[in-house]
């Protein structure tokens, strides 16, 4: 990657050419550049591949401060202090004021800055993807780059606000308070001297005006950019807010995108429907922390259904206009029934819009874009074969006073819809994570009615696709979730997680693994030993990775703590080590408590009924797992011996990784720590 900082002329040095001299059999100077010009022509391309640019005014601390650029832009030298010393610092009224209007100032002049004229002149056709912020496009997608194909631009300015002193903290989405204690922003005011009030006005006059300039500019040369580069299909914005971006360039993307599909028409009904050919408008657009107004919304939601793979996270939707309902004219992002989404070509023909292409969707915390909404518009991503999404509570109780089962069943079960019985609810999904779903309190009667859809919901997907990678993260949601994914995908599931939620019981969890020959990870809270000896024999021969808390207690009235009770703890910890001895391909056994968000600690009492790894309780049955890498057992109380480490050592050739407490006491755990790094093994005891 190359950076900024560097020199762009470091292929083109004096002493390059010499040094090349000294191994060729003769020294003259056109040998060796002629051999330094075949190295230069082979290696600038790769040099030149990806081109990161940082003007560092994101940075409070970047400017003012001592700060030394180390820029070079073929004019200065590496290391020159661009700040030509005028800052004043002091710690009297008024001195951060100065320090923010000369860090302003730095900024602007850095971001006016000519372009490295060897890149214009040299290298700008080399260069492939590009990374750079908005101080810093004007120049520099302006100097001429033609094969481009990926873009990253991200806002590195600041609000009129925190121009005139004072600095929010700013959050966009349905989560936007998380962060913040009490879910309240948080608002600092600087220090001010006297008549501050007058010159605050005039600075955030001046920056505004320097700002909407600067997205003039920007807007100019990404429209120029997107026209001079055809390949360019990978678009990643972050951190911009309405004013700083301008519904020309998400024009110019949509339009670049559509004249590289190559389309047909075919016959539909008593009209002429457009259909996408194979090939992509968009293979990228990921938009971060972005709020899109009402006249970017037309082309924003024509290029999120133009891409391939499609991540909008922290996006604020509020002001965009999205309902079809109040403005025909806009395209929408959420259409109605196939027959009635269409426009009207020159010939006066009916076209269809053209559907959502996205293959790989990631939805995460969009605000003015409620729950049903966000379902419909994934309903129309028929080629979907990867769906990330995150719908808070919130939004699922306020949507409930407004949802009916029946409207949930007519919009996703392709069986009840007259319309759309020829197409199957994404008949390539193989990865769905679900998220942030159903947390906190929920009332039982909208937690039954929840558990309708989310059952409803699944049983569509489930019933014709194969899902081999499955996530959850939602307090209420596995228990309706894993035993409709038991029942139609215990063949092709290979990847679940299921983490912080005690729902996800140890039955659903022995019935994952008696019945799922294919797992290779299963992420899951608990396991009891209960759940184990009336299950059947485990099945997952292929399973990598096994995170399971593996509970051991046994109901004390039954076994008193009499020889009973201990021949039944024994024969508890022989069954467990008889079922994790059936993995052969077992790699990362972590036998902790997955995170969660409350307390992960395990209190003494529990520890009691852990599983033990010695060779007393029935270590040595372990000895098939040779491919095991990484043992996990923090907060999970052991007490080792030396016989023990040493039986893992030699028994586990590939163990690489051991974490917990080895023993009660420090220095015997100490001692026992220092036998596995003695042997190879990194040990952490957290």
């Amino acid at each position: 990657m190359h950076s900024r900082n560097q020199h762009h002329l470091a292929l083109e040095l004096p002493e390059i050419l010499h040094r090349i001299g000294e191994y060729l059999p003769r020294r003259d100077l056109v040998t060796s550049f002629q051999v330094c010009s075949s190295f230069h022509s082979s290696l600038a391309p790769l040099l030149y591949r990806e081109l990161d640019l940082a003007c560092g005014t994101s940075n409070v601390s970047s400017y003012g401060r001592g700060y030394e650029s180390g820029r070079s832009d073929g004019n200065t030298t590496p290391g020159h202090d661009d700040n030509n010393g005028d800052i004043i610092h002091d710690n009297n009224d008024g001195g951060h004021r100065k320090w923010e209007e000369g860090r302003r100032r730095c900024g602007r002049m850095l971001g006016r800055r000519t372009a490295p004229t060897v890149l214009r002149d040299r290298y700008a056709p080399l260069v492939r993807r590009i990374k750079l912020e908005t101080s810093l496009a004007a120049e520099y997608l302006s100097v001429g780059f033609t094969h481009l194909t990926t873009i990253t631009l991200s806002y590195n300015g600041e609000s009129s606000s925190q121009k005139a002193g004072v600095a929010p903290t700013t959050a966009i989405g349905a989560g936007a308070g998380a962060g913040v204690a009490g879910g309240k922003r948080r608002r600092t005011k600087w220090p001010t001297g006297e008549g501050s009030d007058i010159k605050d006005n005039n600075e955030v006059q001046e920056s505004d005006q320097d700002e909407k300039d600067t997205t003039v500019d920007n807007t100019k040369a990404l429209v120029q950019l997107v026209q001079d580069n055809k390949d360019l299909v990978s678009w990643t914005f972050e951190k911009f807010r309405t004013s700083h971006f301008s519904a020309e360039v998400w024009k110019a993307i949509v339009e670049a995108a559509q004249d590289r599909l190559e389309s047909k028409r075919m016959p539909y009904g008593n009209r002429t429907m457009s259909v996408t050919a194979a090939r992509t408008g968009l293979e990228l657009l990921e938009v971060k922390q972005m709020t899109v107004d009402k006249e970017s919304g037309p082309w924003f939601v024509k290029a999120c259904r133009l891409a391939k793979v499609l991540k909008l996270v922290v996006v604020d939707l509020t002001h965009a206009n999205l309902l079809y309902t109040q403005d025909p004219v806009l395209s929408p992002l959420l259409p109605p029934p196939l027959p009635q989404l269409h426009e009207q070509d020159q010939g006066g023909h009916a076209v269809a819009l053209i559907p959502p292409m996205a293959q790989e969707i990631n939805m995460w915390s969009l605000r003015g874009f409620s729950f049903m909404d966000q379902l419909r518009f994934l309903v129309e991503c028929s080629q979907a074969r990867s769906i990330a999404w995150s719908s808070p509570c919130a939004q699922w109780r306020h949507d409930l006073c407004h949802l009916s089962i029946h409207d949930l069943e007519t919009l996703i079960n392709p069986n009840q819809h007259q319309q759309r019985q020829q197409r199957m609810l994404w008949p390539h999904l193989h990865s769905l994570r679900f998220s942030e779903w159903l947390r906190g309190k929920i009332d039982p009667t909208d937690m039954s009615a929840l558990g309708t859809y989310i059952s409803t919901l699944l049983t569509s997907i489930t019933s014709h696709n194969q899902i081999r990678f499955f996530r959850l993260s939602g307090a209420k949601m596995h228990s309706m979730a894993v035993p409709i994914l038991q029942q139609h995908h215990n063949l092709s599931l290979n990847h679940i997680r299921l983490r912080g939620c005690p729902s996800a019981t140890s039955t659903m969890i022995q019935g994952l693994l008696e019945s799922c020959p294919n797992l290779t990870t299963l992420t899951a809270n608990i396991l009891s030993i209960d759940a184990i000896s009336r299950g059947k024999p485990w099945i997952c021969k292929s399973l990598i990775e096994f995170q399971v808390y593996l509970d051991l207690t046994l109901e004390p009235a039954q076994y008193p703590r009499t020889r009973a009770f201990t021949d039944r703890m024994q024969e508890a910890h022989l069954l467990v080590f008889a079922r994790l001895a059936t993995l052969p391909a077992l790699e990362r056994l972590l036998i902790s408590r997955v995170p969660t968000r409350g307390n992960n600690a395990i209190s003494r009492k529990e520890n009691a009924h852990s599983l033990n790894l010695r060779l007393s309780c029935g270590l040595d049955t372990l000895s098939t797992l040779k491919k095991l890498k990484v043992l996990n057992f923090v907060d999970v109380e052991q007490v080792l011996d030396k016989d023990s480490v040493q039986w893992m050592i030699s028994s586990w050739p590939n163990l690489g990784c051991v974490q917990g407490m080895l023993a009660p006491s420090l220095e015997q755990s100490s001692a026992l720590a220092a036998l596995m790094t003695n042997h190879g093994v990194y040990y952490s005891c957290a």
